[in-house]
């Protein structure tokens, strides 16, 4: 979402550079960064608390000299103080997840008093907003969906064909993909109890799993369990996930909670079905029935059915796939997000009187540093 924000912000306008607390981990990204011409500053700060990003960041900010900061996840603790220093005229901060999830109890009162000291907070959906509303007492919050390259996610069954080939699956294989990290909030484990009633019930499928994560060892324990240690891949963070959601046919999803999932708003532009749990800010974006099926959160029994559903009925999976790829291109594409945080980061920087909430039309501007 950072890189295609610096990506897709007007360069005649906007000069966008990006300031990682990490160090560099070779991920498709920071490629993708390095050949948009997007500069990337690694502050090497350790796990845990690291007093050390401090100045580290301080030095980035005193060379770019930013007009606008825009926070993600766990950066607040570190970039919102170092922007307050330096009198950066515009502090936004994105918040991508519900507050149980996203902030430790331990730090909520840091984040309250960024809220009501200058840093604008921004929800990515409808369901998430009264949330951060009730936990960190703020009134006006704007509503910025996230968006993806809808585009870049049209299938072409070649590749889909190619695909399948490389990875030793046949045309004939059904296969259902979940992208998404191995951690709790994503309850792969109920995804997999599900996937081996699916079998029970003679479903002869593939379940595939990207991303990695701190359960990893787990869920590979569970398999062997289950006894589906054969039909269950562990693909591990991939760079083809266009191309693994076009050669596959259901998307499922388990997740505990949702705010904006990326991964349903890619699987739907790939033109997937898509089978999830009705958590968070999943309803908002698929219709069940119409672009899939949801169910209760929880469930392993309802989950293999509609996984099951969804397998055996062939016209409704087709149907499904077509209408999610037609809302994605009306509802989820890039520019929507991209022009959102434009008005937003003029509105603070030129029009701070009105109401950040309803975005107002903005001034071409120019030499904004973000």
């Amino acid at each position: 979402m950072v890189l295609h924000l610096a990506t897709g912000l007007d360069r005649s306008r906007y000069e966008a550079s990006v300031a990682c607390l990490s160090d560099p981990l070779g991920t498709d990204i920071e490629l993708a960064a390095r050949d948009a011409d997007v500069p990337v500053h690694y502050l090497g700060k350790k796990a845990g608390f690291d007093a050390r990003a401090y100045p580290r960041l301080d030095r980035v900010m005193r060379d770019v000299s930013p007009s606008v900061v825009h926070i993600h996840l766990n950066a607040l603790l570190y970039a919102a103080p170092v922007s307050a220093c330096r009198g950066v005229r515009a502090i936004v901060y994105t918040a991508h997840n519900f507050p149980e999830l996203l902030v430790p109890p331990a730090l909520r009162w840091f984040y309250r008093t960024c809220f009501h000291w200058g840093v604008v907070p921004v929800s990515i959906a409808g369901t998430l907003t009264p949330a951060l509303r009730k936990e960190f007492h703020v009134k006006s919050i704007p509503l910025i969906p996230n968006g993806i390259p809808v585009a870049g996610f049209n299938r072409t069954n070649a590749a889909d064909a190619d695909w399948r080939h490389r990875e030793g699956f046949a045309d004939r294989d059904f296969l259902f993909v979940c992208v998404a990290r191995l951690s709790p909030q994503k309850n792969h484990d109920l995804l997999l109890r599900a996937f081996r009633a699916l079998r029970e019930m003679g479903g002869d499928a593939h379940l595939l799993l990207a991303g990695d994560g701190e359960l990893r060892g787990k869920l590979m324990k569970l398999t062997e369990g289950l006894d589906i240690v054969s039909r269950v891949h562990f693909l591990g963070n991939r760079a083809d996930i266009a191309t693994l959601l076009g050669a596959s046919d259901v998307f499922v999803l388990s997740s505990t909670q949702e705010a904006n999932p990326l991964c349903v708003m890619e699987a739907m532009a790939a033109g997937l079905p898509i089978v999830s749990t009705r958590v968070g800010g999943v309803p908002d974006i698929v219709d069940s029935r119409v672009h899939g099926l949801l169910t209760d959160p929880g469930g392993v029994a309802s989950l293999a059915q509609a996984m099951s559903v969804m397998m055996l009925t062939p016209r409704l999976r087709q149907e499904c796939g077509r209408r999610a790829a037609e809302r994605a291109q009306d509802r989820f594409d890039l520019s929507r997000m991209v022009d959102a945080y434009d008005q937003l980061y003029c509105s603070l920087l030129d029009v701070t009187s009105e109401s950040v909430g309803e975005m107002p039309n903005c001034p071409i501007q120019s030499e904004l540093h973000i």
